[in-house]
């Protein structure tokens, strides 16, 4: 028999193996308890484990409360599941966030979502209002959902002084720090005026809140 005929098996053989063994390395499994989901993903580095869970999205546990073995399967969730994760599960796919995780009130318009990588934000939401409905989107948001008012800049007009949020119990438990949070603003100068040579009379007066074309409010998936 030709001796490039016996070698043909053994080549095969030795394929099918660096396959598996390639295979084992960078392809995993992982499973979610809350919201129930499993997937196949190509992992982010080598390692021979190939199945992941996470103890706290499965029991509802702090990072305290994990044994050791569990802080070790967590902590390898976190390494090699966690991004795909995010970006395969509907929870926190890009779209309208707040009618999903609360109530959006009447005048606000949803605009476009965007999705970050590396980052502490997971998504954000964009919407906007018209001014003259500003106020009593605003005292929705204060009343609700804990935002602080809007504070008044000279440069620029009305900026968020902090977050609202909302706190929704299946992102938790994704992630402990994982929660919604909301701002607001709305960009007040007046139009620019010239003197007689061209040059810019510079006026601080704002626009009141009615008179603001647009405000825009931001619903963020973060993790803080």
């Amino acid at each position: 028999m030709d001796e490039n005929v016996k070698q043909k098996p053994i080549l095969l053989l030795s394929c099918i193996l660096i396959l598996l063994f390639t295979a084992k390395f960078y392809l995993g499994f992982y499973q979610l308890h809350h919201p129930p989901y499993q997937a196949v993903f190509i992992k982010e580095g080598a390692t021979w484990k190939s199945s992941f869970y996470s103890p706290i999205n499965k029991d509802n546990k702090s990072y305290k409360e994990l044994t050791e073995s569990e802080e070790y399967e967590q902590q390898m969730f976190d390494r090699f599941a966690y991004t795909h994760m995010l970006n395969d599960i509907e929870l926190t796919s890009c779209g309208d966030l707040l009618s999903r995780f609360a109530k959006k009130p009447r005048h606000l318009e949803y605009v476009d979502c965007t999705r970050f990588t590396h980052s502490q934000t997971i998504v954000a939401a964009n919407y906007r209002v018209v001014g003259s409905h500003a106020i009593a989107i605003e005292n929705y948001f204060i009343k609700n959902h804990n935002m602080p008012p809007l504070k008044v800049f000279r440069h620029t007009g009305y900026e968020p002084s902090g977050f609202g949020n909302i706190e929704v119990d299946a992102l938790t438990r994704l992630n402990p720090y994982m929660s919604v949070y909301i701002e607001m603003g709305g960009y007040a100068r007046k139009d620019p005026s010239y003197d007689k040579d061209g040059n810019e009379i510079y006026d601080f007066t704002l626009l009141e809140k009615e008179q603001v074309p647009y405000f825009t409010v931001t619903v963020s998936i973060m993790v803080i």
